[in-house]
């Protein structure tokens, strides 16, 4: 089905070609103009100045989800959270523990 020009048209009345190709042309605009995601911030100033993200360096280095956590409200406690983040940092070192503790050994056979 081919489109007319300035003539309103349902979504529903494009064929999967004509979505397939401007869906690409979308892509291509919005990735030829993009700023890289690590350069923006959402909803504060908190990581700006910083040397790295710390999603890149939690990224770069294979960081599971809650150690992640753990740079992330380090890194930014000064700047966000005070002390309430640096109680969210406690938490997940908490349950990392927890976690990996059976019977009072932890998963690497130290104990404590």
């Amino acid at each position: 089905m081919g489109s007319t020009p300035n003539v309103r048209r349902k979504l529903n009345d494009a064929a999967p070609a004509e979505w397939s190709a401007s869906w690409r042309a979308a892509a291509l605009v919005e990735t030829a103009s993009a700023t890289p995601t690590t350069a923006l911030q959402v909803g504060g100033t908190h990581y700006k100045g910083k040397g790295i993200q710390p999603i890149e360096y939690i990224h770069s280095n294979g960081i599971p989800f809650a150690e992640g956590c753990v740079i992330k409200y380090v890194t930014r406690w000064r700047k966000k959270g005070g002390l309430e983040d640096l109680r969210k940092a406690k938490h997940f070192i908490e349950m990392l523990i927890e976690l990996e503790s059976v019977d009072g050994k932890s998963v690497d056979g130290s104990t404590g």
